[in-house]
């Protein structure tokens, strides 16, 4: 047994290492090795990566990083030497391998080694560019089929029709369009009207086919159009029919009317409108909470097969912050999850996304003491757990006042819609009403319940023992009658009985 790990061991050293016999023979042409390096690789978040620079003839080499977007080289490392963390990258080899332990968004960008002579001269350098990609892992596919379009004739309109294939990435993986003869779409000699472009997402694990038609013609609201998804899973293959409709335009004619009558439906009109957009501007969020409460909207009426309605993401300093949501939400009939229940002892980032999959939709809290000196990867990997919901179901709560600086991934991130938490904790005040009506709007919707922003009236929460440990707290403390009061440090998260914490949280204010 111990010989086997010792040759798997060996096996990894030497065939994902720069293993490499000395020479003394100084060429220029012969200082890399080729199949030993890239000039493009990926890398998954939360993965274990390693970067190689094999290289020949040199006395040593160093390493510089650009981020994606950046305009400036770091030497290594180019992490703050305060800075405490067990994922900086370390070199090996002889400098020649760069590992980073568990990648991360801010690892995404461009990293460059320069071997040097004895005397400091370089020789040469190389540089490997490195996309940073999420994805899921899924048994089988998801597709995501075309819509119905309408146009005129000598027009054009466009078909969209996407797979999502998971963290499986093979060339099997195909999105395709055919005619009612199975001729492929793409064809330029057989159909010089159409056009068809792939886009690869994320490592080819999203695959994005649009079918355009250009100078529309008659017979092409007659013909039916069809997009195949195929993928190696071997099930799950998909197939959409679509058509072209014909838009139509109607035009009546106008009797005229004197301007005196105009004058008698245009002023009541304006009045009327004008208390209409008043009243609406007013109470908008509200007026839509309202509304959509009411209505069918089927994927997003309850929280489904899924044990909560959200799922709080949150620092640990911003603790009462994420409290205060929960219980709000709590009082009006939602459940709740906030990372600050995961108990010390526990593996964060699996039990963060444990609990991201079995929610519906999910709340950042924009890290209130975020210092650009020291950023924080952790929590930077933990909101990789994203990728398991859609873009309309994930929101970020800022505070309106807040110490630290900016988190590069979420400021770059077009994709983020973030809502300010107001200032004031009264919930009778207009802008906090307006914000938990935002955040309802952003989460899945029930009827009835959540119908009013802010309720005066207390609800059935679901609170426990398992909502008091913030974040990366490792240790439990338990009151004893003799000292207690000269034992615990301010701000330190003191475990309670369930009845007298929820004595306490009702009294608080939010």
């Amino acid at each position: 047994m111990i010989y086997t790990i010792l040759l798997f061991v060996l096996i990894d050293y030497v065939f994902s290492s720069c293993v490499l016999m000395g020479n003394t023979t100084h060429n220029t042409s012969e200082i890399f090795i080729k199949d030993r390096i890239a000039d493009f690789d990926y890398a998954r978040v939360g993965r274990y990566k390693k970067i190689y620079c094999c290289a020949r003839n040199y006395d040593r080499i160093i390493w510089e990083f650009k981020k994606k977007d950046g305009l400036y080289w770091q030497l290594f490392p180019w992490f703050h030497v305060n800075r405490m963390s067990d994922n900086q990258p370390s070199l090996q080899d002889k400098n020649q391998t760069l590992r980073i332990i568990d990648i991360g968004w801010s690892n995404e960008g461009i990293y460059r080694c320069t071997a040097l002579s004895s005397e400091n001269n370089i020789i040469g350098n190389h540089s490997t560019k490195i996309e940073v990609y999420s994805c899921v892992d899924r048994v089988k596919p998801i597709a995501y089929g075309p819509k119905t379009q309408y146009g005129r004739v000598g027009g054009t309109v466009s078909f969209t029709c996407t797979g999502d294939f998971g963290c499986n990435s093979d060339d099997a993986n195909d999105v395709s369009w055919y005619d009612e003869n199975y001729d492929t779409l793409d064809d330029d000699t057989l159909f010089p009207r159409y056009n068809v472009t792939n886009v690869d997402r994320s490592k080819h694990t999203i695959e994005e086919s649009t079918f355009v038609i250009k100078s529309i013609e008659q017979t092409d609201f007659k013909q039916n159009f069809t997009c195949y998804v195929s993928s190696a899973y071997g099930k799950g293959d998909k197939t959409f029919t679509v058509h072209l409709k014909e838009a139509s335009v109607e035009i009546t004619k106008m009797a005229l009317i004197t301007a005196e009558e105009i004058k008698g439906i245009v002023a009541p009109c304006v009045v009327i409108l004008t208390l209409v957009f008043v009243f609406t501007a007013v109470f908008y969020f509200r007026i839509k909470l309202f509304i959509l409460s009411r209505i069918p909207y089927w994927h997003l009426m309850d929280r489904g097969a899924n044990s909560y309605h959200v799922f709080i993401l949150h620092e640990d300093e911003d603790l009462q912050l994420a409290e205060g949501i929960q219980r709000k939400l709590q009082s009006d009939g939602y459940n709740v999850k906030i990372s600050g229940s995961i108990t010390g002892g526990t593996v964060i980032w699996q039990k963060v996304q444990e609990f991201a999959q079995d929610s519906k939709s999910l709340v950042i809290i924009y890290p209130s003491e975020y210092s650009i000196i020291n950023p924080n990867n952790t929590f930077e990997s933990l909101v990789a757990c994203r990728q398991y919901f859609s873009p309309n179901l994930v929101t970020v709560v800022e505070k309106t006042s807040k110490r630290g600086g900016p988190l590069e991934f979420i400021e770059t991130d077009r994709t983020f819609v973030r809502i300010k938490y107001p200032p004031k904790h009264n919930c009778s005040t207009y802008r906090q009403e307006n914000f938990f009506c935002k955040l309802k709007l952003r989460m899945p919707r029930k009827t009835e319940k959540n119908v009013w922003c802010c309720s005066t009236k207390p609800g059935q929460t679901q609170q426990g023992t398992e909502d008091t440990e913030p974040l990366n707290t490792h240790i439990v403390r338990t009151i004893h009658q003799q000292g207690a009061e000269d034992t615990e440090p301010l701000n330190t998260p003191i475990v309670r009985t369930i009845h007298q914490d929820e004595v306490d949280r009702r009294n608080q204010p939010v």
